[in-house]
């Protein structure tokens, strides 16, 4: 891992196209490392109404929120450019969809 002021930064591995079983267990020991593999798994929707929440719960979402880009990042890092581009048309795809 590399350092970044007293912080730890992961060395995520890249996925290339070969090796995706081992890539996605190295992905797997990482989100959990980070505590991050709840999100992952269950996935992050965005409240439509937040009038009404509580204090306790604003700062819940807005943890899930960051939780969320987090993991985000750490795919998008993982992957190469293409698998990339692909991601992010799926993305789109489904979202206009919901």
């Amino acid at each position: 891992m590399a350092s970044n002021n007293n912080m730890l930064q992961p060395q995520l591995p890249k996925f290339i196209g070969k090796n995706y079983n081992q890539w996605s267990i190295q992905m797997k020991v990482l989100y959990e490392s980070q505590e991050l593999w709840g999100v992952v798994e269950t996935g992050f929707v965005e409240p439509e109404n937040q009038t009404g929440l509580t204090q306790a719960q604003l700062n819940e979402l807005k943890e899930n929120r960051k939780k969320d880009k987090k993991a985000l990042f750490f795919i998008f890092q993982a992957i190469d450019e293409v698998a990339g581009c692909f991601l992010l048309f799926l993305e789109s795809h489904f979202m206009s969809a919901a």
